[in-house]
């Protein structure tokens, strides 16, 4: 399974590479590892990814009060703390 997850992170890298979004350097201190990187088109794409999400998220909850988008907060946050460390 390991082996399943190293092969598409590999390949979602070689990906990202060929579009031009990342860039993979050897680490000066072990040559074993490689350092991943975004490129400037990359992190501008991050950038309008983000902006667009938050107009979504904006869209989405705008019929809550910041009162009530705080109570939704708390109790996502609460149900996630409750079933993020159980198996399966």
């Amino acid at each position: 399974m390991a082996d399943d997850r190293h092969a598409f992170e590999i390949e979602l890298l070689d990906q990202l590479a060929a579009r031009g979004l990342v860039v993979r350097e050897i680490d000066a201190d072990d040559r074993r590892r490689r350092t991943v990187c975004l490129t400037a088109t990359g992190v501008a794409l991050v950038q309008d990814l983000a902006g667009d999400a938050a107009r979504s998220r904006d869209q989405f909850l705008g019929a809550l009060s910041v009162r009530e988008r705080k109570q939704l907060n708390a109790l996502l946050r609460q149900l996630y703390q409750t079933y993020a460390d159980q198996p399966g």
